[in-house]
């Protein structure tokens, strides 16, 4: 069980398992197979992968770019966003670690660990979740909106283009 965690995986990967973690902030490099979440609450996870999945799991923010369908069972208050990464956006985390030796990051960027991956930045799919369990009576997912969307949907009432 992990509780109020931050976990940094800056790196590109196989595949990702991450079970039981609680009130946590989860950052995964590019992940050339799967990433599945389990038993998860209240945390925020950001991926790259060829498949995201996740299994009885609540309130979990997932800022995600994935080349297939994202799938989700038995899981409510998923909200999915498009992902916007880069390790460098993350220096104050990694200046925070650094007074330990356990931790070590490498020079490379996300973008040669997109490369790394075999990623395509024109396939995302990121918002075709796919509900294993639906609830007919509330969702168990949303399609949070993007910057752009919201960008767009402030300039409409001004008449711009």
């Amino acid at each position: 069980l992990f509780q109020e965690c931050c976990i940094l995986l800056l790196d590109h990967t196989a595949t990702v398992n991450a079970d039981d973690c609680e009130n946590c902030l989860i950052v995964l490099g590019p992940c050339k197979g799967s990433v599945f979440i389990r038993d998860c609450k209240n945390s925020t996870v950001f991926t790259v992968c060829q498949q995201f999945r996740s299994r009885d799991c609540v309130n979990i923010d997932v800022f995600l770019f994935c080349t297939t369908r994202p799938s989700i069972e038995s899981s409510k208050q998923m909200r999915f966003r498009s992902l916007a990464l880069s390790y460098e956006k993350l220096e104050g985390f990694k200046s925070l670690l650094s007074y330990s030796n356990r931790f070590h990051f490498n020079n490379a960027t996300f973008t040669e660990h997109m490369l790394k991956a075999s990623f395509s930045p024109f396939n995302n799919n990121w918002n075709k979740v796919y509900d294993f369990t639906p609830d007919e009576s509330l969702p168990n997912f949303e399609i949070c909106s993007t910057v752009s969307d919201l960008l767009r949907s402030a300039q409409e009432p001004l008449g711009v283009q």
